[in-house]
């Protein structure tokens, strides 16, 4: 797999519970310690949050996940901006995949952004794009 310059990643997520509740999945999903608004581990920052540019009439449109309630931010743990190697690329992206699967489980729609959503698509299944807009069905 190719070194991903940059592994920040953006999550876009609609669900029904609360955010107290969803944090408390992405924690689980990759045994993160809750710390205020954000989750850790010594791979995972993800720091979860109302999304600022949340509008409820536009989150069903086409593209509309940007406007979804909820916004996760996701990078490296802080001790690995600077050296990440291409084994802790592979754990990384390995725990982010199962924060999205995780968090389709618990009944939630999300969407990552970011660089290497191709990525993303191959290892969860799904993501966003023009020619797969549909979420997909959780069995």
């Amino acid at each position: 797999m190719r070194l991903i310059e940059d592994l920040y990643c953006s999550l876009y997520v609609k669900s029904p519970e609360d955010q107290d509740v969803v944090r408390a999945v992405i924690a689980n999903a990759f045994g993160g310690k809750i710390a205020r608004r954000s989750v850790l581990d010594e791979y995972l920052e993800v720091y979860f949050t109302n999304n600022e540019d949340f509008l409820p009439d536009q989150m069903n449109k086409k593209g509309g996940f940007v406007y979804y309630p909820y916004r996760a931010e996701i990078q490296p743990s802080y001790g690995m901006k600077d050296g990440v190697t291409s084994e802790f690329q592979e754990i990384f992206l390995d725990l982010l995949s199962q924060v999205i699967i995780e968090l389709r489980k618990s009944g939630a729609q999300v969407v990552a952004s970011c660089g290497y959503e191709d990525v993303i698509t191959e290892k969860t299944g799904w993501n966003w794009s023009v020619s797969t807009p549909d979420h997909p069905s959780i069995t």
